[in-house]
């Protein structure tokens, strides 16, 4: 039987699925492919809307599709923006969700049966940022993630351009 992932994470900061502030073209877009083992890939595509603050050190992205039902979370720590170059995506679990400074947590949640929701966090790959100014941030990432509970993981890679809205 084939495995359906669908990737979802609510972040309140974002507001519900239907919420202007991000659910536009003017947030960015990404595409995506969550690949299990032994499994065809599947593809998301939407908004890509992110958000730094020199203040607080950090930074992140949320790839979002349209109406909100899947989502990943992309966090730098370190600074409002993160620096262009390739940057190393670390153990979510193992750094207790936040980050190592200069380097990158990923999150979200899969529902492979499409019936139990079950965490999906990242345990280690790449994000390479090409461009990174106050108002546009665009990269391409790959990397490994668990699912909670389970043996198995998931590979995720994909890009995006992100409009980015500095606080």
């Amino acid at each position: 039987m084939m495995m359906r992932l669908a990737v979802g994470l609510a972040v309140a900061t974002l507001g519900t699925a239907a919420s202007p502030r991000w659910a536009t073209a003017q947030a960015g877009s990404f595409t995506a492919t969550v690949t299990a083992p032994g499994q065809d890939g599947v593809q998301l595509a939407g908004f890509a809307p992110s958000f730094g603050s020199d203040a607080e050190r950090n930074w992140y992205v949320q790839l979002v599709t349209p109406g909100g039902g899947s989502t990943i979370l992309l966090l730098y720590a370190g600074a409002g923006l993160p620096p262009t170059g390739e940057h190393r995506i670390v153990d979510f679990i193992g750094n207790d969700a936040t980050p190592p400074s200069g380097k990158f947590v990923a999150t979200g949640n899969v529902d492979p049966a499409v019936s139990a929701v079950v965490g999906l966090s990242s345990i280690d790959g790449t994000i390479t940022i090409v461009r990174s100014t106050p108002t546009v941030v665009e990269g391409r990432f790959e990397y490994r993630a668990k699912l909670a509970g389970a043996s198995q993981s998931v590979v995720v890679e994909g890009e995006f351009e992100s409009k980015n809205t500095q606080q």
